[in-house]
């Protein structure tokens, strides 16, 4: 039997264009500390810079050959990249000029706000665009790579960008924190359970069953909820809806809770990669994943379904959450299994106790 494949989503090395370095991890665990106008000044100057390197990335030359690859045919593509660029240096324009009045919080907060307001059109706009270019034939593998970790990096420095805005927002005028530094995984994956067997017993009339164990009473991190629960809940739906249409329901969908080391953060603020991780692995018996179709499922844009519906289809959600499990140092993971008389896959994430957010 053939070594299993297995494909981790990474971090590209393009994300080292946007020139912006730090160890800093501005979350909620620094902010009964933070409540100081050097605090709110240094998140100001990060959240600048964070605007000035998304527009750097959007005009950087290592670009310029994927972008030059799309034909004048794909007007949509083109359409959608220059809006892209008019979103990101309205951004780009704004911020400087309430940066230097930082006497004027309220403007500053003002202008974070308007900020937020458009992350749904560019995650919108560079999904559409994704999309057309990866059904563009004319595209070589070179650039079709260059491509992908271009808009990998982007959304990554967009999301990192996010939480300094909310970390603002959260110590200025108490908005609700991102980072809760006693996220509990036990609780968040059974509530990603929950809410894809009401999908899919929505989008099919039927859903797979689904055994949860873990190897601790009490599983507690720091990181983001909402993330870890959009990860589990992305990689449980591939999982769900691979069984439904395989037609396999007698087999249960298998998901493992373990531990390696501390079951709570034994700290609230790191500065290095703790050791202490957990991992939640869920495995399907749905007959497997082709191997090309294991390859590109981390390609925005990119979908085995042929077409759309609420459950699948998009090209979103594992680029997405492989993203999301990199900003603290963690990862997806998806590999075939052969074991027993129904093959299938086992997703796996991986999470520190601890999580780092670096600003690169």
């Amino acid at each position: 039997m053939a070594a299993p494949q297995r494909v981790m989503q990474q971090v590209s090395p393009i994300v080292a264009m946007n020139g912006v370095s730090s160890a800093l991890h501005l979350g909620t665990h620094c902010l009964q500390r933070a409540a100081t106008p050097a605090f709110a000044c240094l998140i100001k100057e990060q959240v600048a810079a964070r605007t000035a390197a998304a527009v750097q990335l959007l005009n950087a030359p290592a670009v310029r050959p994927y972008l030059a690859s799309l034909t004048p045919d794909s007007l949509h593509t083109w359409s959608n990249l220059q809006r892209i660029c008019e979103v990101e240096e309205t951004n780009a324009r704004e911020l400087p000029d309430v940066k230097a009045n930082a006497s004027n919080l309220q403007q500053f907060l003002d202008a974070l706000q308007g900020l937020s307001s458009r992350r749904d059109i560019l995650a919108m706009l560079l999904t559409m665009t994704s999309r057309e270019s990866i059904g563009s034939a004319q595209q070589s593998n070179e650039a079709c790579a260059l491509g992908d970790e271009w808009q990998s990096a982007f959304l990554a420095t967009r999301m990192k960008w996010h939480m300094l805005q909310e970390d603002f927002l959260h110590i200025c005028s108490g908005t609700t924190p991102v980072v809760d530094p006693q996220s509990d995984v036990i609780a968040l994956v059974e509530e990603a359970a929950l809410s894809i067997h009401e999908m899919c017993v929505g989008e099919f009339g039927v859903s797979p069953n689904v055994e949860i164990e873990t190897n601790c009473n009490e599983l507690l991190c720091c990181g983001i909820p909402e993330q870890i629960r959009y990860i589990i809940a992305e990689l449980m739906k591939n999982a769900s809806v691979a069984s439904v249409q395989s037609g396999n329901l007698n087999d249960p969908i298998k998901v493992s809770i373990v531990s390696t080391g501390e079951s709570r953060p034994s700290a609230t603020v790191s500065s290095e990669a703790a050791s202490d991780s957990f991992s939640v692995t869920i495995v399907d018996s749905a007959g497997g994943v082709p191997p090309m179709a294991l390859q590109n499922m981390w390609r925005l844009g990119w979908s085995g379904h042929s077409t759309q519906r609420r459950i699948a289809g998009f090209g979103v959600g594992l680029p997405l959450a492989g993203i999301y499990a990199g900003l603290f140092g963690g990862g997806v993971t998806a590999t075939p299994t052969e074991a027993g008389a129904s093959p299938g896959t086992m997703f796996t994430l991986t999470h520190p106790i601890v999580g780092i957010e670096s600003l690169r």
